[in-house]
């Protein structure tokens, strides 16, 4: 991800990082991560293009896991690219942000396996208590 500190996009000069600490665009947040972004709501990021591939990314997740959860029988499987269109603010990120968004329930990652397993016996787990 780029570090442009333009704020061309950026919607605020201040906000608060990931810990609720108060950063001003182009400081270093907590993480020592350089502010390049600040959204509407005061959320600050790296960058535009870090913001937009993260808040696809969530919004992906969540859409898969109701759809996962409910045995895929909830509406039809979620398509990144629809998700990554509406959510990103900068168009050239649209592309990077699906990719990252499908990457997550990859059964060739090993994270994602890792994560579909965890889900999975989470599940099971709820069922037998109940």
């Amino acid at each position: 991800m780029d570090n442009n500190l333009s704020n061309d996009f950026s919607f605020r000069e201040d906000g608060v990082d990931s810990h609720g600490n108060p950063v001003c665009l182009g400081e270093r947040d907590s993480d020592g991560i350089l502010v390049g972004y600040i959204d509407i709501d005061g959320t600050c990021w790296e960058s535009l293009e870090e913001r937009d591939v993260a808040t696809t990314m969530g919004r992906f997740w969540d859409q898969w896991l109701l759809w996962n959860k409910s045995g895929g029988l909830i509406g039809s499987l979620p398509d990144a690219m629809e998700i990554a269109q509406r959510e990103c603010l900068d168009p050239d990120s649209v592309e990077e942000a699906a990719q990252a968004a499908r990457d997550q329930i990859d059964p060739r990652d090993p994270v994602a396996r890792m994560m579909m397993v965890r889900m999975a016996q989470i599940r099971a787990q709820a069922a037998i208590n109940n």
